[in-house]
């Protein structure tokens, strides 16, 4: 995140080429800062991931986890504050990326939620670590169609 509290979203190629060479490492193509989410105060992480086309579903919310002795927090409190929510967004066509705008699709009250999915009928799936048991939760609901580029 930046000092500012935003998530950053890095773009990498090359991933499937480790998977059949060792030696092969990717590389950044290029990086996007999620202005409109986190802030000074509550800075705000990528808990998790979801790509469907070109849209990019993320979990947003504290970079840590409260109460397990995260070291983290211990010398950053405040990153234990921002709490989750599911954002869509885009990268910026530019080739370096860019500032970007998130839509927010489902805010939560909680500090846990760890994963997400879709289906075909754009309906999202959540899992949760609720008192370390592993939760999914089905929320009915299209996403919204995020604007395109950046800010």
């Amino acid at each position: 995140m930046t000092v500012a509290g935003h998530p950053i979203v890095a773009e990498l190629a090359g991933v499937e080429a480790m998977l059949d060479d060792e030696r092969a490492a990717p590389v950044v193509r290029r990086f996007g800062v999620i202005e409109n989410v986190g802030t000074h105060e509550a800075p705000t992480g990528i808990r998790a991931l979801h790509i469907r086309g070109d849209e990019l579903h993320a979990i947003t919310g504290s970079f840590d986890a409260k109460d397990k002795g995260s070291a983290l927090l211990e010398d950053h409190p405040e990153g234990g504050r921002a709490a989750c929510a599911h954002h869509c967004f885009t990268l910026a066509s530019g080739r370096d990326g860019g500032q970007v705008e998130a839509a927010l699709v489902q805010p939560f009250d909680l500090h846990n939620v760890e994963g997400l999915a879709s289906d075909e009928q754009r309906y999202f799936y959540y899992v949760t670590d609720e008192d370390d048991r592993v939760r999914v939760r089905y929320m009915r609901g299209e996403a919204p169609v995020p604007a395109r580029g950046a800010v």
